[in-house]
């Protein structure tokens, strides 16, 4: 991103959908809403300059900055666990559960791979000899990564900000009003003035 562009920054004084130039922010990670709830209109949660989340900004009083911000996640290892795929018995023969579930399966601890079998009542009592396990990845392992949010920064206006924008909002009323009186004045001069001439 052009480095230019994240050094300006610009006010939204009225609708959410007003472009606005991004800088760089400051938020620590641990105030970080992962899932703001802000029905306020806007695409990005807003905080303000004390990192409280907040849900109604007061444009007439302030303005919002938009901020990026880095947030890092660490690496996450595989998973895996053991599953038994064969319980070999003393006369040759075999079993083949389907999953670590199926009930002549007794898991000891799937992480190091230890199972008994089980014998169900009613059928020929087996003798194990041996079992076949394999492993079983759950999650790949996941590398660290970076990820970019985007916030609203929400800054109340300074004291002579605020003047400066009732003057922009309300001078022309005011200077309209005072070139009135003036023009009043001016007639009433002019009628003085007439009067004493004659």
């Amino acid at each position: 991103m052009d480095e230019e562009l994240l050094n300006q920054e610009e006010e939204i004084t009225s609708t959410p959908s007003e472009e606005i130039t991004p800088e760089e922010p400051v938020i620590p990670e641990e105030v970080i809403s992962d899932e703001p709830t802000y029905g306020h209109g806007y695409a990005y949660p807003i905080y303000d300059q004390s990192n409280n989340l907040i849900t109604e900004p007061n444009l007439e009083l302030g303005y919002l900055k938009k901020e990026y911000f880095t947030v890092h996640h660490s690496s996450v290892p595989e998973q895996w666990h053991y599953q038994v795929t064969t319980f070999d018995f003393a006369d040759g023969s075999n079993y083949k559960p389907a999953s670590n579930a199926d009930p002549h399966v007794k898991v000891i601890d799937d992480q190091k791979g230890i199972f008994e079998y089980v014998q169900v009542e009613g059928e020929e009592q087996k003798t194990v000899v041996g079992q076949t396990i394999t492993p079983v990845l759950d999650s790949p392992m996941v590398e660290a990564w970076d990820e970019t949010r985007t916030i609203f920064r929400y800054v109340e206006y300074t004291e002579k900000e605020l003047s400066d924008r009732d003057f922009l909002t309300n001078g022309p009323a005011l200077l309209a009003e005072a070139q009135e009186t003036i023009d009043d004045l001016l007639l009433v001069i002019a009628d003085l003035l007439g009067g004493a001439e004659e």
